[in-house]
């Protein structure tokens, strides 16, 4: 799924008519509300997981070498070895110099239009149209209909989230 996709979608459910093959105001418009609802999606709603080794000099991680934005850094291991580590705002402090593969959480940060997206397949364009069209909507002055999408955005999201369990009803005798 690419960024494109979504905004044809939430064109598609606004009934709009998006010429994607210049740049206007109406994609930069729906553009920036994609890049909102990802950015929110990734940093509230869902953490998507990476692992990088990056190497450390002068007993820093620098988050500027990074290939996505931390949100989280999960653990730091140097040889498959857990080490202590400090966070800073702009590295990562650690005891020694040398590599270190590094789990952390990452925000979308504005893809391009063609670049496809790494979100899990249970966010299909649908449900992310949903808020697309949700936050275009309170940009543009329609409170009560941005309200409706954002419902239906956020019902989706929840029911994404909620664990699903097999219901056991007790074995009972008939008389």
């Amino acid at each position: 799924m690419t960024k494109k996709s979504i905004l044809e979608a939430t064109a598609r459910m606004l009934g709009l008519t998006v010429d994607f093959t210049t740049e206007n105001d109406l994609v930069t418009a729906l553009d920036s509300c994609c890049d909102y609802v990802l950015n929110e999606l990734s940093t509230q709603h869902e953490d998507l997981l990476t692992t990088e080794t990056i190497v450390a000099s002068d007993k820093k991680l620098l988050f500027t070498r990074f290939r996505e934005k931390v949100v989280h850094v999960r653990s730091v291991k140097k040889n498959g070895r857990k080490v202590g580590f400090t966070l800073y705002p702009a590295h990562i402090g650690v005891a020694r110099d040398g590599e270190y593969d590094v789990s952390y959480t990452y925000a979308i940060s504005a893809p391009l239009l063609n670049e496809w997206l790494k979100l899990p397949p249970k966010y299909t364009e649908e449900i992310l149209s949903l808020g697309v069209a949700a936050e275009y909507l309170y940009r543009t002055g329609y409170e009560r209909d941005a309200a409706m999408f954002s419902d239906r955005y956020y019902t989706a999201l929840k029911n994404l989230s909620v664990v699903k369990r097999n219901v056991v009803l007790p074995v009972r005798r008939f008389l």
